[in-house]
């Protein structure tokens, strides 16, 4: 049974996502992630292009892959794949962190790593093209492929951009950071707080000369060493502001000020920079930077009071 620490409107909100409102027969991102297997195993049982050709748009398509110019029409990517077929003995996919977006009614944003291996044909004329060390044929490319995907009568895929495996996911930036801002949000309406992300295993690292300065090892260490002494000295707890919150790849900064009441009646205001490392959408590392004098002061000034 799921715990009933969250309220049962938060509970349901966070199960609202995968509510079929548009009926059981509308396309789900489970059928997203059917098609994108079914693609590569086509590839892998070298099939006729015909069935590519019927997921591919011919008057709007765009497929990019390193060094290449995109592949924009049917007899471009009937051109790639032929040759595809006549340098290489097999391939195969493996296929992982893959992400599933609905970015409108009718489209998708598929984002995820492929490792993709193969064997070069003896006697090819590209053999270094397709090499990844230069004593084998076999070849194993990690890369991170991009899809922008529109439902019709059937899945049309519109772009594909292929890059580098540590290229950062457009979805996971954009999830990252809305699921910081939601935490924050929940914080000033006093119903939760960033440090509900915290993974048990999360590091938090003051920065600077405060008294609590150093590197918390564990969500715990933080929660008993800073967090809860912090707040035993309040008598109305902290008020976050963002001032900005910005997003790159796994990481979310947030520039916020904050804002209390100590308990001998004395406000406390700071304003702090925060470094989250995210991971499955919760917070695996931090950083976070502030007004260490102000810090002090109220740290020292104020006794927590006992629980």
């Amino acid at each position: 049974m799921t715990s009933q620490a969250l309220s049962v409107g938060e509970y349901e909100s966070q199960v609202e996502p995968f509510k079929p409102v548009r009926g059981l027969a509308a396309t789900n991102p489970n059928d997203l992630r059917l098609f994108l297997y079914d693609w590569f195993t086509h590839f892998e049982h070298a099939s006729v292009v015909d069935f590519y050709l019927s997921h591919l748009d011919d008057n709007s398509m765009s497929i990019a892959f390193p060094g290449m110019a995109p592949l924009t029409s049917h007899a471009a990517f009937i051109g790639w794949y032929s040759n595809l077929l006549a340098q290489t003995l097999w391939n195969f996919h493996d296929i992982s962190a893959m992400e599933v977006k609905q970015t409108s009614p009718q489209d998708y944003l598929i984002s995820f790593v492929v490792d993709w291996y193969g064997e070069v044909r003896p006697g090819s004329d590209q053999l270094a093209g397709w090499q990844s060390r230069s004593d084998s044929h076999i070849y194993h490319h990690r890369l991170r492929q991009t899809w922008t995907v529109k439902v019709a009568d059937r899945l049309l895929i519109e772009k594909i951009i292929v890059t580098g495996a540590d290229t950062p996911s457009p979805i996971s930036t954009g999830q990252n950071k809305s699921i910081v801002q939601g935490a924050f949000d929940a914080w000033r309406a006093g119903t939760g707080s960033p440090f509900d992300l915290l993974d048990e295993h999360a590091t938090w690292t003051i920065v600077g000369h405060s008294l609590a300065s150093k590197t918390y090892r564990s969500r715990a260490a933080f929660l008993d060493e800073v967090i809860k002494p912090f707040n035993a000295r309040l008598s109305r707890g902290l008020k976050p502001v963002i001032r900005n919150i910005y997003a790159d790849a796994d990481t979310v900064i947030v520039f916020f000020d904050a804002e209390g009441m100590a308990r001998d009646g004395k406000p406390y205001q700071n304003t702090y920079v925060w470094l989250l490392d995210m991971r499955e959408g919760t917070i695996v590392r931090a950083f976070a930077f502030f007004d260490s004098l102000v810090f002090n002061d109220f740290w020292g000034r104020v006794s927590p009071v006992a629980h």
